[in-house]
């Protein structure tokens, strides 16, 4: 479900984890597995931290998400544009969740999100409508960046005829390629 801290309405392209300490005492119910290491100048103390003072949630996990996954989606097809990446993220997200959530409070059960009103929406399930267009899916978009084609590149235009004395100039033809390739080859032979 989306949680209160995180953004929604129109303007949300996709949404991604970020965790969700949905109950008002105790440990956090659903944080960011994250390692951690308490070591200054060498490793120290790694653990993964997964509750209590050191829960890991927020938006600031789901941001990188993104961005690593773009990230990932440019280094297959570097011809991507930012348009393209925004509608290959939009189109392999995972849809969205409509049951099981738990609110781990014992509240109202949770409702869908609506639009922003004004009035608080601690955690709602989201729609296309109020949340963008599904979970992110990392794997999913880096396969539909490979699939985005990149546009034909425009044709060179041909190089204009030599004018004036001299002789030759513009381009070889791949005769004089050939004979060129058969002189050098023959030089290196008579080196030998």
């Amino acid at each position: 479900t989306k949680v209160g801290f995180s953004d929604l309405g129109a303007n949300v392209s996709i949404a991604a984890p970020g965790g969700n300490c949905v109950n008002e005492t105790g440990a956090c119910l659903y944080p960011i597995l994250v390692a951690s290491n308490d070591g200054t100048t060498s490793p120290g103390g790694s653990a993964w931290t997964s509750s209590g003072a050191d829960a890991s949630f927020g938006t600031s996990f789901s941001a990188p998400l993104v961005a690593g996954t773009a990230g990932l989606m440019f280094s297959v097809n570097p011809t991507l544009t930012p348009d393209e990446i925004r509608a290959a993220l939009r189109s392999s997200a995972r849809p969205f969740p409509t049951t099981g959530a738990d609110n781990g409070s014992g509240t109202a059960p949770v409702q869908s999100c609506r639009q922003p009103d004004g009035s608080e929406q601690l955690q709602c399930y989201c729609t296309t409508s109020t949340c963008g267009a599904g979970m992110l899916d990392a794997g999913a978009a880096v396969a539909a960046a490979v699939d985005v084609i990149a546009p034909e590149p425009e044709p060179e235009p041909e190089p204009e005829p030599a004018s004036g004395g001299g002789g030759g100039g513009g381009a070889m033809s791949g005769g004089w390629v050939l004979l060129l390739a058969s002189a050098a080859a023959a030089l290196r032979r008579r080196r030998r």
